[in-house]
């Protein structure tokens, strides 16, 4: 079936009951989602602005939440606002160990996080997926980036393509600041065209995880390039910086409007 949302000061919960969902947003930004217990989903355009809090209905607010899907779900095309006062929110989230998520030309601004507080990552499966996919990211943080580490779920692979990451300037600042997060050899990860830009004053080296001075797989560093040569299963590297041709999502080519010019 298809969905549309509309509430733009509350959570949207879109319950697929083991079906396919079709979601929509309007024309005019809405708050966060949740997309669940779906077997294949598609989300293709439209913006989300976060709420000004941490927690929404008792749990870390997340402006996509994709949970005990089975089958594919397809993001595109979407605008996220974290930019707002008050706000602390993940971008993308994942709990669906048996589903392929693929995130696709899709920009997140401003995201706000903190130690004490909801530790905000621009996409983190921390619940476990059988596959993610990123291909056309742009998103700028205060807080984590990319974060891939397997948490209460297992990740099966992952593919991580024209992504740049940068720090939003938001101050203050609650620790954080590692823009690509991954643990040595837990699974297959493709890296291609993937740039992190540090926060001011932070070494590239350590905007990275594992860092340089990781014991286990550090990073090794030369040239702005970070490469990870004890993790066999990783293959490509970060780039420091921002892509020559300036953000792979540019501003305005995404959120409400938006026409997919369709994959091969």
């Amino acid at each position: 079936p298809q969905k549309t949302v509309t509430s733009a000061t509350a959570l949207t919960v879109l319950d697929g009951r083991g079906g396919d969902l079709r979601v929509t947003l309007p024309s005019t930004p809405v708050g966060p989602i949740t997309i669940q217990n779906c077997r294949n989903a598609v989300l293709i355009g439209g913006s989300i602005r976060v709420l000004p809090s941490s927690l929404v209905n008792g749990a870390d607010q997340r402006a996509i939440y994709v949970k005990g899907c089975t089958g594919t779900v397809h993001i595109e095309g979407v605008l996220i606002d974290g930019n707002v006062a008050g706000a602390e929110s993940d971008g993308i989230a994942v709990s669906a160990p048996s589903a392929v998520v693929q995130v696709q030309n899709v920009r997140v601004m401003g995201l706000r996080g903190s130690e004490s507080g909801n530790h905000a990552d621009v996409f983190q499966p921390w619940g476990g997926v059988r596959e993610y996919r990123i291909d056309r990211l742009t998103a700028s943080t205060n807080y984590q980036g990319i974060n891939v580490k397997p948490a209460t779920g297992g990740i099966g692979s992952g593919t991580i393509r024209n992504t740049n990451i940068a720090s939003s300037g938001v101050t203050p600042v609650d620790k954080g600041g590692y823009f690509f997060w991954m643990n040595c050899d837990q699974h297959p990860i493709a890296l291609e065209d993937v740039y992190v830009s540090p926060r001011s004053g932070r070494v590239f080296g350590q905007s990275v995880w594992p860092g340089i001075t990781n014991a286990t797989c550090p990073a090794t560093v030369s040239g702005g390039v970070a490469s990870w040569p004890g993790s066999p299963s990783t293959t490509g590297v970060v780039r420091q910086g921002a892509p020559l041709g300036g953000d792979f999502v540019p501003a305005g080519t995404v959120g409400a409007g938006y026409v997919s010019p369709g994959y091969r």
